[in-house]
């Protein structure tokens, strides 16, 4: 389907089985959609120029901190402890993220970059979990919401539990695949995906 151009438009994609979700509002917003997870907020939309993060958001340095990375940092393979980072395009704007796993905590970050050259500040929540090798659970709620250069980006935490795929045979939904040094974040289908590429341990 198509989504018309608004004045004002909001764009959400959920990842781990609804216990986080990042999102963005900007101008002129438009362009093919699908189904899933993409879809409207409810509620009032933040005024431009409002700029401060939301309770529960991840301090400042340590959140952008995950947007730098060191080359020669060790990566172990097939393990979900470490530094991710992935980007995902969604009409005209594209997710810019990284998260931080550890085994009682999950620390995700992300910036909207719009087609335009606009870009928002870096946004980031870290929220107390539990994580296996096989499930993800987050514990907490958390918010961060900032608004720059006329875009408002955010990102949640909510409590939720996503656990490892079963199987991937082009049918699975809302779990991850952990192959090697890539890891895939599938939402409410299989095409709904955020593939993330393992920096650092």
């Amino acid at each position: 389907m198509t989504i018309p151009s608004f004045s004002r438009s909001t764009l959400v994609l959920a990842l781990f089985a609804s216990a986080a979700s990042i999102g963005c509002s900007g101008s002129e917003l438009e362009g093919p959609g699908r189904g899933g997870e993409t879809g409207s907020e409810s509620g009032s939309q933040p005024r431009p120029g409002d700029g401060s993060g939301s309770g529960g958001s991840a301090s400042g340095s340590a959140v952008e901190g995950l947007f730098s990375a060191d080359p020669g940092a060790p990566a172990t393979p097939d393990s979900l402890f470490g530094v991710w980072g992935g980007s995902m395009k969604e009409l005209t704007v594209t997710f810019d993220s990284r998260m931080k796993i550890e085994s009682s905590n999950v620390t995700f970050a992300t910036r909207c970059v719009m087609d335009d050259g606009r870009e928002s500040a870096v946004v980031g929540v870290s929220a107390a979990a539990r994580v296996t090798s096989d499930n993800i659970t987050i514990l907490e709620s958390k918010k961060d919401e900032k608004n720059e250069n006329g875009v408002t980006c955010r990102a949640n935490a909510r409590p939720g539990e996503t656990k490892r795929c079963a199987k991937v045979d082009g049918f699975q939904t809302r779990c991850f695949h952990l192959e090697g040094t890539l890891l895939t974040i599938y939402g409410d289908t299989p095409f709904d995906k955020l593939e993330m590429t393992k920096i650092s341990d």
